[in-house]
């Protein structure tokens, strides 16, 4: 899940368009790292 979202360089391009939730997740996983 998180290495997916850190293998992509805009995450937040396809992930907005899939899920916003995905987004979300992302953002927060980024800010905890």
């Amino acid at each position: 899940m998180g290495s997916e979202a850190r293998d992509d360089p805009r995450p937040f391009g396809d992930g907005m368009d899939k899920d916003v939730k995905s987004v979300a997740l992302c953002l927060a996983m980024r800010i905890h790292n």
